[in-house]
């Protein structure tokens, strides 16, 4: 794409680095560029893993003249960010919180935030550096129940996982042997 197709500057797919060099007097004798084999370009490179890359490249026309060196970053990620999901209960009077915790991990742009739902309902929105992202909800046991975490990073990609029917007892250690395995995407 000829500008990030993704948030915050970075792209989400493959990118098609092509130099155009021109002199209206001698010609463009060669460019040169780091990501080319050797440093001569000859043609359009494709960048495909995720990473940040400075491209800087110069041309050098018939005559002598060398360009001075220009720089472009390259900011791709397009792997979706990593999210597991686990809760714990605790009892406040009559009141039985729940609290889910994502655990958020993303290699390249970072984690933004977590969207926590009860059946399929925003509850709250999670910002920070992470990798734990924590929500508390009083929670009542009901048939078919979902909790679902939305982790974004911040090229805009996203991941969930989900709880279903978390179930609490009065005995802290006996939740806490509970938990069940995570769904994820």
């Amino acid at each position: 794409p000829p500008v990030p197709n993704g948030q915050n500057g970075w792209y989400v797919s493959d990118v098609m680095v092509t130099l155009n060099a021109t002199d209206n007097d001698s010609g463009v004798w060669r460019t040169f560029c780091n990501l080319s084999p050797g440093g001569n370009y000859t043609g359009p490179i494709l960048v495909s893993q995720d990473g940040i890359y400075e491209i800087t490249f110069y041309s050098i026309d018939y005559a002598g003249n060398v360009e001075a060196t220009k720089s472009v970053w390259i900011k791709i990620d397009k792997t979706p960010p990593k999210v597991i999901m686990d809760w714990d209960w605790e009892q406040v009077g009559s009141v039985i919180n729940i609290i889910v915790t994502a655990t958020c991990t993303d290699e390249m742009s970072s984690i933004s935030k977590v969207e926590f739902y009860f059946n399929d309902e925003l509850q709250e929105t999670v910002t920070g550096a992470g990798p734990d992202y924590v929500w508390t909800y009083q929670y009542t046991p009901l048939q078919n129940v979902e909790i679902k975490g939305i982790a974004y990073d911040n090229c805009g990609l996203n991941d969930f996982a989900t709880l279903i029917n978390p179930t609490s007892t009065a005995n802290q250690q006996s939740s806490q042997q509970s938990h069940t395995t995570v769904l994820m995407k």
